[in-house]
């Protein structure tokens, strides 16, 4: 662990779904919770706020989500979850200890600056680091090339990197991911005439979601063997209140809408198109180092299936190009759900993390962009 004048640094992984936070050199975040804050009516007639799950449970809360496909829309919600995760869920005072964040790929330099202004000036933080989910997914497996597939809950971004130099013009950001698998069971579950609402039954169609979905490798020989055997190949959930609900072919046809999009109206490439056409824009003569090290990470990666997926798209892509001898290989590490704060833990632990913040004598003096 590097020697530090101050505390032990804090890492804070900002997703759009969840929100994961801990202390440099551990292997897992202490913390992670929904990205939501709850504003309810207090007693006395001012406004109070619940946060994570207890905003979801709570009946009456106005819920605000403070991140919208990657990027912070409501400063006053985000200040409040930072708060919530320095005092109470991590219980310490942020002015002690130096901060690692993560970010999306390009995100708008005027949301960069603010998260500095918030950093320096609300919680008086000694430094702050701000870095790419994608750059610190690939640090988290040991690697300074690969492609990384990054998908959350509301956006996938796959970035393709060399020698720890990210390469800008393929990037590709599809505004597609967890929140969009999930609204699609959800249509498809009340098509199949459940009665599914409100807050309560989006948390129901969470829970099926990350129990019974998968990817299917050829959605079209799954299709006709549900229609051969349709009973056999059922599944049945139990709700909290008794109710059942079987579910066949929305098992694999909710995050079918990765890679058709056209499932749900959006004109976006499917994540294997993305994921093509960000090595085709790469230089040929590092195509077969990204093809060979693609990088699954985020937790809408987690689906069963998904992997084999993309080898097989990609595979097939690639050789009808003719560009048959190339090796294609997806790591899909277990922890791939919290990689990109693992990379943040391992970063903020190095011996040359405090080069790469902007203290806040730095930041005093105008400087705004982290070093990394």
């Amino acid at each position: 662990m590097t020697k530090f004048s101050h505390a032990t640094p804090v890492v804070i992984d900002n997703g759009t779904g969840l929100l994961k936070a801990g202390f440099a050199g551990d292997t897992r975040p202490r913390l992670i919770i929904p990205t939501v804050i709850g504003l309810v009516h207090s007693e006395e007639g001012g406004q109070d706020f619940l946060v994570g799950r207890e905003a979801f449970l709570s009946k009456g809360a106005r819920m605000v989500h403070p991140i919208r496909r990657g990027v912070v829309v409501d400063w006053d919600a985000m200040i409040r979850l930072w708060d919530f995760v320095f005092r109470r869920g991590l219980k310490i005072d942020p002015s002690k200890h130096p901060v690692l964040l993560t970010e999306p790929v390009k995100n708008p330099e005027k949301n960069r600056e603010r998260i500095f202004e918030i950093m320096f000036e609300v919680f008086n933080v000694p430094s702050l680091c701000m870095m790419p989910q994608v750059s610190l997914s690939l640090r988290a497996v040991g690697a300074d090339t690969g492609i990384v597939v990054e998908s959350g809950e509301g956006l996938t971004q796959i970035t393709p990197i060399y020698k720890g130099y990210c390469i800008d013009p393929a990037v590709m950001k599809i505004e597609l991911g967890g929140t969009d698998v999930s609204e699609h069971l959800m249509r498809l579950l009340i098509r199949q005439g459940y009665n599914i609402s409100g807050t309560k039954g989006r948390l129901m169609v969470q829970e099926i979601k990350e129990k019974y979905c998968y990817v299917a490798v050829r959605p079209d020989m799954e299709l006709k063997l549900i229609r051969l055997c349709h009973k056999s190949v059922e599944v049945v959930h139990s709700t909290s209140d008794g109710a059942e609900i079987a579910l066949s072919q929305e098992r694999f046809m909710a995050p079918e809408v990765m890679f058709d999009p056209s499932l749900i109206g959006k004109d976006l490439p499917g994540v294997h198109e993305a994921l093509i056409e960000s090595i085709l824009s790469c230089d040929i003569t590092i195509r077969g180092e990204l093809i060979s090290r693609i990088i699954l990470s985020g937790g809408n990666t987690m689906f069963p299936g998904f992997k084999e997926r993309i080898e097989r798209e990609v595979e097939r892509d690639l050789k009808a190009r003719g560009m048959k001898d190339v090796g294609v290989e997806v790591l899909a590490v277990p922890e791939r759900n919290i990689l990109a704060w693992v990379g943040g833990s391992v970063v903020a632990s190095s011996s040359n993390f405090i080069k790469m913040c902007v203290t806040r004598k730095q930041y005093q003096l105008g400087i705004t962009i982290s070093k990394s």
